[in-house]
């Protein structure tokens, strides 16, 4: 471990400096720490395994002593900058123990499923190889923010983990389809739930740094205000590279739905597109031409399902006030005379 010398504090912008360089030692070792355990899952290995607890305990001692000497030199004198670093490595150093937390929990999974003689379906390994990989890329790209201090990698981090929260929730979503016609376990699906709030959480805490990177550099930023904006659309830097990763990380197969409201009425207009299982499913309920243009994509959950319909919840929101809203749809099949397979949709009050 890495040692801090107390003298420095008298002189804060050294100890600030040198508080950064442990943090960073921090930052690595805990991000490595999750890619390991991610290995351990594919490829259960006991020495990998304690190796990830081994590095998690000395996150754990880095946060201990980083944390101490932070809250120490917060004490004396400084200026607002020195002020803002030393609140925001604070801030850090908690997200970079968490993350090696979340690495010894995927760890534990993966020994769950050797222990039990448990594997996964191949869709369902494929499905989290690509969830994995979008995982890593943020991981990487919130680390070389905070290394290098730079607003353009941070900001390409919040897009990203908005495509990490839908990958989960597909993945969840076609898991519960694979239960229900008999082709994997409730077992294996705790396990798997276990997995995807793991990574979804480490992608939150991805988004904490990125987040803290770009307001170390924007003394005005309003952390809250900020994230509001992007995720309601107000930044089209976070809509075109949010589209690139959403496209980069794509589910072979997925359902993908698209909901389109008409701003000038009352009424909701819902020519989605569906793609689910090799079927193209096609909503044209409602579908007139309109030249008025504001759409917008939604995220769309599947709440129950039988063999006669299912209910999907539809979330979405407009362009005019950035207002976040849900509705509930039910869905059955019908065939038209051309034999294409139509999806129709009813709004369920």
């Amino acid at each position: 471990i890495a040692i801090l010398d107390e003298r420095l504090l008298h002189t804060p912008a050294v100890a600030i400096a040198r508080a950064q360089e442990v943090a960073e030692t921090m930052a690595r070792i805990s991000m490595d720490a999750l890619k390991t355990a991610i290995y351990a899952v594919e490829t259960y290995d006991s020495k990998v395994a304690a190796a990830v607890r081994e590095t998690e305990n000395e996150v754990d001692q880095y946060e201990d002593m980083l944390g101490t000497y932070l809250v120490k030199l917060s004490s004396q004198e400084l200026s607002a900058h020195d002020s803002l670093a030393t609140a925001k490595m604070l801030h850090l150093i908690n997200d970079f123990e968490r993350i090696s937390d979340h690495a010894v929990n995927v760890v534990e999974s993966g020994e769950e499923m050797k222990n039990k003689g448990l594997k996964f379906s191949d869709a369902a390994t494929e499905e989290l190889s690509v969830l994995t990989a979008a995982v890593n890329e943020i991981m990487d790209l919130s680390l070389d923010a905070f290394l290098k201090n730079d607003v353009g990698l941070a900001s390409a981090v919040e897009p990203l983990e908005e495509v990490i929260d839908t990958l989960k929730d597909q993945l969840r979503t076609r898991h519960i389809l694979r239960l229900q016609k008999g082709e994997c376990t409730i077992e294996l699906g705790f396990i798997l739930s276990d997995i995807l709030n793991d990574f979804q959480r480490v992608s939150d805490h991805c988004s904490n740094i990125a987040v803290y990177t770009i307001q170390a550099n924007s003394s005005k930023l309003d952390v809250h205000k900020y994230l509001k904006g992007v995720r309601e659309g107000e930044n089209s830097f976070f809509t075109e590279t949010y589209k690139k990763y959403r496209d980069k990380y794509y589910v072979e197969n997925r359902a993908e739905y698209y909901l389109y409201r008409d701003l000038t009425s009352d009424s909701v207009k819902i020519p989605y597109l569906i793609e689910y299982d090799g079927k193209i499913w096609l909503d044209i309920n409602q579908c007139e031409k309109s030249d008025k243009k504001i759409f917008d994509t939604s995220t769309i959950a599947l709440e129950s399902i039988t063999e006669e319909n299912a209910i999907i919840s539809v979330q979405y929101h407009t362009e005019n006030n950035g207002e976040k809203n849900t509705a509930y749809y039910s869905i059955n099949e019908n065939y038209d005379e051309t034999g294409y397979s139509w999806l129709f949709g009813s709004l369920v009050i």
